[in-house]
């Protein structure tokens, strides 16, 4: 992948400038400091002034800013002499000390670099502060403290006691969200044994489930449980930069097809959920005190196998050749937006990196801009699971009475779909496709992952092993796959 440079301007006779926030790709060779990831994951050095050339360049061993300068070091840096340049490769933003004086970085050979990674992955332990994750022994928690470990001085998940050990660099308290003592005390631990100064506290500790009728756990858990972490943070003198709440796109009112929501959208939940944080999002602005807030209004999370509890039920059905996999009561035309689950990291670490820089309460949309319909996630994966089409009938309006009716049969019978619950009936139209302009703007972040894309990696974890499938998305097996695996009874 040969690498881009802006043209030389013969009368520049400054020193050179990288342009754009550096960021640090790692291979054979060494390390190089580029300027940008393009969307292609092309290799982009862009360089002004004196000792551009396309076959390398000579860094001097210096902190960069975003707009930093770096001093030419040595003279051409043509393929031949490549080899022998000795030079060091510049930091990224945010390392206090440059990466380590490398031999023989880049030069002529930048074509055969592998493809770029992640900066994060290469930054140096120097950033101050603890990181707090909450909900930590989930998948997305899991994640963020893995991205976090060693690039911050302390990572500390903050959740019920797991058995499994926290991810490597990371230190674990068990806490029980609904409870003041534990709250208290969890957080006494962390100050007492790794200080008082946060960088951030990354909120994703929620009550969730599907059966859709008010319950007192999103209260105790996701309401409360938000309060008494402000509270504990502000009343043991912990000195916090920022305070991430995990909500989701669907506080807003659903559009319609050729409408995207933005931050500024109406607020109107349709089911308990998605009020648990409105309501929670209300508690973050009258109790974070002088503790600046994000709010993180996020897609539905989705990876390469699954893992979201609505696109695993509609695979399943289809799957099974259900005869619910061919009816549909609301507009099939409708969709909402996901979001990959490694996309949703790289969102949270730019709200990290940008502490400081944000507003007080500031609310952010991240997911996909396209909103897949339900007809094409139909058609999508009935081709890719079964090789043929599928026809999907829209159940009218005046029938939706009817529909409740037989959802709350199979939710009962043996047998039935014990997923489709009578009150998806009324928000099976719901759409919601995002306008993410102030994630780009602000966060330099968009998607690099898209659901369209990823299906078929889905699919083919399915068929690969479908009862690892299965349990990956914690579905009762169907009694053809208990068959083959010599399971009679109940999963």
């Amino acid at each position: 992948m040969p690498a881009e440079t802006a043209p030389h301007r013969p009368d520049a006779d400054r020193q050179p400038v990288l342009l754009g926030e550096p960021i640090a790709v790692f291979g054979e060779r060494g390390i190089w400091a580029i300027g940008h990831l393009g969307d292609e994951q092309r290799l982009l050095v862009r360089v002004e002034g004196p000792g551009s050339t396309r076959d390398g360049l000579g860094f001097e061993r210096r902190t960069l800013t975003e707009q930093g300068t770096v001093a030419r070091q040595g003279a051409g840096t043509d393929a031949e002499r490549a080899g022998d340049l000795s030079c060091g490769a510049t930091s990224v933003v945010g390392l206090e000390q440059p990466f380590t004086e490398i031999t023989g970085v880049g030069g002529g050979h930048m074509s055969s670099l592998p493809d770029p990674v992640n900066a994060s992955a290469l930054r140096s332990s120097t950033d101050s502060g603890i990181v707090i994750v909450t909900g930590s022994n989930g998948r997305i928690g899991d994640a963020v403290m893995r991205r976090f470990s060693g690039r911050f001085s302390t990572v500390v998940g903050f959740d019920r006691k797991s058995p499994a050990p926290p991810p490597p660099g990371c230190v674990s308290v068990p806490v029980e969200m609904t409870s003041d003592e534990s709250v208290w005390q969890g957080l006494s631990m962390i100050r007492d044994h790794h200080g008082e100064r946060v960088a951030s506290v990354i909120h994703l500790a929620a009550y969730y489930d599907f059966l859709g009728a008010p319950s007192p756990m999103y209260d105790e858990i996701t309401v409360r449980g938000t309060e008494r972490l402000l509270r504990g943070l502000q009343d043991l003198n912990f000195q916090v930069d920022q305070f991430v709440f995990s909500s989701t796109m669907l506080v807003h009112r659903p559009a319609e097809p050729g409408q995207f929501i933005n931050e500024d959208w109406p607020m109107e939940a349709t089911w308990e959920y998605p009020a648990s944080k409105i309501r929670t999002e209300q508690v973050i602005d009258a109790e974070r005190g002088e503790i600046p807030a994000v709010l993180l209004r996020i897609a539905g999370v989705y990876d390469d196998l699954c893992h979201s509890i609505p696109l695993a039920h509609q695979i399943q059905r289809i799957f099974e050749r259900q005869l619910t996999s061919h009816l549909y009561s609301g507009a099939t035309a409708h969709g909402q937006s996901f979001l990959h689950m490694a996309d949703l990291v790289d969102a949270i670490e730019s709200v990290v990196d940008r502490r400081g820089k944000l507003a007080p309460l500031w609310p952010v949309l991240v997911g996909e801009p396209e909103a897949l319909s339900y007809d094409e996630l139909q058609h999508t994966f009935a081709r890719l699971i079964q090789g043929e089409d599928w026809e999907t009938i829209e159940v009218p309006g005046p029938l939706a009475p009817l529909a409740k009716v037989g959802a709350w049969i199979l939710d009962k019978v043996p047998g039935g779909d014990p997923f489709i619950k009578p009150w998806m009936i009324d928000r099976a139209s719901d759409h919601y496709a995002l306008d993410i302009s102030r994630a780009r703007a602000v966060l330099d972040w968009e998607p690099k992952y898209s659901l369209r894309q990823t299906m078929p990696k889905m699919i083919a974890a399915l068929k690969a092993d479908p009862v690892a499938w299965y349990r990956e998305n914690g579905l009762p097996l169907p009694s053809r796959l208990k068959q083959a695996t010599g399971r009679t009874g109940p999963e």
